[in-house]
């Protein structure tokens, strides 16, 4: 490790090719490559999850929030309160008023979200659901 290498901040030492979903290094073009991959994934099967985090990434990167949001807090963690992340996804898309981008991005987000809770429901069956839970 160079002298330089030690006093840069790790968040200045991500590869080329290493995408930060904590939105702190702007990469535009490359999650807008990983966002591509994504999708074009999805065609044959579900959206990976880290496809999932770099839409997130893109959308929180959109909504210009200074502090924390359902979105941000996806990219970075993969875990998110399902309700939140709609809702914001919705602002959004209303907000950009008709950007065929942010519509299809909120899409492809949303489902990965209904597939991934009909997965959790297929692993953890009924009985799991907490009680009032009609969903």
């Amino acid at each position: 490790m160079s002298r330089h290498d030690r006093y840069q901040p790790s968040w200045d030492r991500i590869g080329d090719y290493e995408l930060d979903y904590t939105g702190v290094v702007k990469q535009p073009a490359l999650l807008a490559l990983t966002i591509q991959q994504a999708l074009a994934e999805s065609e044959d099967r579900d959206i990976p999850l880290w496809g999932a985090r770099a839409i997130a990434r893109h959308l929180a990167n959109l909504q210009g929030r200074r502090g924390p949001s359902a979105l941000h807090h996806f990219a970075i963690t993969g875990e998110g309160r399902i309700g939140d992340l709609m809702d914001e996804m919705s602002e959004l898309v209303m907000a950009e008023d008709g950007d065929e981008n942010v519509r299809i991005c909120a899409d492809g987000l949303a489902e990965f979200i209904h597939q991934e809770l009909h997965r959790r429901d297929l692993c953890h069956g009924e009985d799991d659901r907490e009680e009032g839970d009609q969903s």
